[in-house]
């Protein structure tokens, strides 16, 4: 049986496949240290995430600092509980994460929303994963090792629900026309001033092509940004979301395409919510 492999033959030069010896000084990259490459790889975690990953450890450290100064975990049989998530086993770590999502609460000791214990869960998983490089940690598969946690978490999460607690999600306020017109009135947006400028190029950009984040804007780039015509005389913005969460370019996406967004200009005299206009300006 003949094997299919999907290889780029265009990507490789007869210069290449030729057997012959050259200089290849400039052709590779400096050498890379071995801590440059662990700081790259900590990189390509969003900052979102890597900080929902050390609130989530940070919540962990101080429920089993806590937990071990008690003479109750003192006696237990899987004393002590690991602080740093270093030296345990599956065992003894699904036996106190099974505790610690019944036991920890807020520091004005109120009950974490169902949601929010769920995503603490999933930071320490994540955090186990990049930091202590355990690939293998798997919470919620239900052929998971770590059974007592899912039943511990499944049930503690049903509690809150039946307590009210994270019933009512609350949401931020949709911007409305009236909103928007008011801004321009106001000259928080304006087109005479680069602060005007910069503020209407930020919000039309998070409304016309759905950026979020404050990483997302800085990492936005002018290439991205294509002004052309289409064959009917149409001006139109045509945006290729790139550096976005949710498109990275990993191993993951490698099949995926980034998202274009096309925007046509507006055929008004009033040109406030045109992307064309604002960046033609």
């Amino acid at each position: 049986m003949s094997a299919c492999f999907d290889i780029a033959f265009s990507d490789i030069s007869d210069d290449e496949s030729a057997t012959v010896q050259r200089d290849t000084s400039e052709r590779f990259l400096p050498p890379v240290s071995e801590q440059q490459l662990r700081e790259r790889v900590r990189q390509r975690v969003p900052r979102g995430t890597a900080k929902a990953n050390s609130w989530a450890f940070n919540v962990w450290r101080e429920w089993a600092s806590h937990r071990n100064s008690l003479v109750e975990t003192q006696q237990d049989r899987h004393f002590p509980v690991p602080v740093d998530l270093v030296a345990f086993s599956n065992e003894a770590l699904d036996y106190w994460l099974s505790l610690f999502v019944m036991e920890v609460r807020r520091r004005d000791r109120s009950a974490y929303p169902p949601n929010s214990l769920f995503q603490i869960v999933a930071g320490l998983q994540r955090f186990l994963r990049e930091e202590r490089s355990l690939s293998d940690v798997v919470f919620f598969s239900k052929s998971s090792t770590f059974g007592k946690l899912r039943k511990s978490l499944d049930c503690r999460m049903k509690e809150l629900t039946a307590a009210g607690i994270g019933v009512r999600v609350l949401h931020a306020d949709p911007v409305t026309v009236d909103d928007e017109m008011q801004l321009w009135r106001s000259g928080v947006l304006n087109t005479t001033t680069s602060k005007g400028l910069s503020y209407a190029v930020f919000f039309y950009n998070c409304k016309t092509f759905g950026l979020r984040g404050n990483t997302e804007h800085r990492n936005l780039d002018a290439s991205q940004f294509v002004l052309r015509c289409d064959d009917t005389g149409e001006n139109y913005v045509q945006f290729y979301s790139w550096n976005s969460k949710t498109f990275q370019g990993g191993l993951d996406q490698r099949r995926m395409q980034p998202r274009i967004v096309k925007q046509f200009a507006v055929k008004m005299t009033i040109t406030f919510g045109c992307m064309m206009f604002l960046l033609r300006t």
